[in-house]
């Protein structure tokens, strides 16, 4: 939508408590908010729906700013600007809420204007100690908020299906599938896996990941498709998110480049 605020952090809660959990983003949209009628005056917030494991909806509010500044499309999905706004203020929880999933691997990317974009995302969730914020009055100690620490699954990989309530939870098969093979993280000098044991074995093993992405898709692949597709070849693996996270990393790309590893121009990642 034409005139509506970019959602990217480097552009720039109320309800049931929860912690700890496994939720789904079930919908993502911009609101007015007045706090149950708690507030002097109401605020811009975004809204997220979200369904724990038992199926309970909890509904948690984000401010994004004052509604003389941003104030949400008839829709919801998007934020209109008031007044010369020109971007989300960096001190809102919303823009931390967003922030949280980017740092889980969302690919920022796919992020635009438009906050539905997160319906669906597989997220688990924790209370998080709020920063203190200049110029804010009446902050109270220990306030904490609720953000993304980890994504289960990004909202366009298809979602599991739950059994039935009584019904019997089928056992892992042995048979193996067709398709291409997980990467097998690099093993340390002292014979472990990588995670935990220093920068130098992760970063080899995101190196893997880009080498099994490039063979995998003919030798070339678009920079800004490089974290989906590490998150979806790493489904199960406890360095997926740290991985995702570097392997769209300047740093690591160039260093990568300087040692033969693979080649990449600024736009695209390729077998050298």
């Amino acid at each position: 939508m034409d005139g509506a605020l970019s959602l990217r952090p480097s552009d720039a809660q109320a309800g049931a408590f929860l912690d700890d959990v496994d939720v789904t983003l079930k919908e993502c949209r911009f609101v007015v908010w007045d706090y149950m009628g708690k507030a002097s005056k109401p605020s811009t917030a975004l809204k997220i729906t979200m369904e724990d494991p038992d199926s309970i909806t909890h509904e948690q509010y984000y401010s994004a700013g004052d509604p003389d500044k941003v104030l949400p499309s008839p829709d919801g999905k998007t934020l209109i600007p008031q007044a010369g706004a020109t971007g989300l203020n960096n001190n809102t929880n919303a823009l931390a809420f967003i922030s949280s999933i980017i740092n889980a691997g969302f690919p920022e990317d796919k992020l635009g204007s438009d906050a539905s974009v997160f319906d669906g995302l597989g997220a688990h969730v924790n209370q998080v100690a709020q920063p203190k914020r200049q110029g804010l009055k009446d902050q109270k100690e220990g306030k904490t908020y609720l953000l993304v620490t980890k994504i289960t699954r990004l909202p366009w990989e298809a979602a599991p299906v739950k059994p039935a309530k009584g019904a019997p939870v089928a056992k892992a098969s042995p048979a193996t599938t067709a398709g291409p093979r997980p990467v097998q993280p690099p093993m340390s000098q002292a014979g472990q896996p990588g995670g935990g044991n220093g920068d130098g074995v992760l970063t080899e093993k995101a190196r893997a990941t880009v080498i099994s992405i490039l063979t995998e898709k003919g030798g070339t692949v678009p920079r800004s498709k490089l974290s989906q597709e590490a998150f979806r070849l790493l489904a199960s693996d406890p360095d997926r998110n740290a991985i995702v996270k570097l392997v769209y990393d300047d740093a690591f790309l160039q260093q990568s480049v300087a040692e033969g590893v693979f080649a990449f121009d600024g736009t695209t990642v390729s077998l050298g």
